[in-house]
């Protein structure tokens, strides 16, 4: 990824674009490559969906596997982190737009019997530091507004309306 790809914050002074890189560094290959696999499906999936889901902003991103190490670049998400008064007036926004979507994997699935078993995704880590309220700075010509964003990539994986659901209320509800 490259940082001119990353949203522009307008300044009056200046455009300033930003990216973080992270380096996950596993203890088996098998988890350093499930981790990728979960990347690559959600980086096909956030760019058809122009890397939104609903009215949620998912940073674009991109990875680079290197045995067990695991590097994501991503932009960053300018604005603040979520504190419980703000989560409050987004509760149904997020479970909505969030807890709700699930991509359906056909390509990817656990092999049984010779055949592909669809899996389900989606997020699953809803603690509200994961969540960031834009700030009202402009952003770049031609970029699509967005108001919050999800940040935690690594909290894409495999998991059932019902999973999600649950954390969502024992992480997001319970706080807010």
């Amino acid at each position: 990824m490259r940082i001119t790809n990353c949203t522009a914050q307008i300044k009056p002074y200046a455009r300033h674009q930003l990216m973080i890189t992270k380096l996950q560094t596993f203890k088996r290959i098998h988890q350093a490559r499930d981790a990728a696999l979960r990347l690559k499906i959600l980086k096909s999936v956030m760019k058809r969906q122009k890397w939104f889901i609903g009215r949620v902003r998912i940073p674009k991103f991109d990875y680079v596997l290197e045995g067990k190490k695991l590097i994501t670049n991503s932009e960053f998400m300018y604005g603040k982190q979520f504190w419980p008064d703000n989560a409050k007036t987004l509760k149904d926004v997020i479970h909505d737009d969030l807890v709700q979507w699930s991509y359906i994997d056909r390509l990817h699935g656990d092999i049984l019997n010779q055949k592909i078993l669809p899996m389900e995704y989606g997020f699953i880590d809803f603690n509200l530091e994961n969540f960031v309220i834009r700030n009202r700075d402009l952003i770049g010509k031609g970029e699509k507004n967005w108001e919050f964003a999800f940040v935690d990539l690594e909290a894409f994986g495999e998991c059932s309306l019902e999973e999600r659901t649950d954390k969502w209320i024992k992480q997001y509800v319970e706080n807010t």
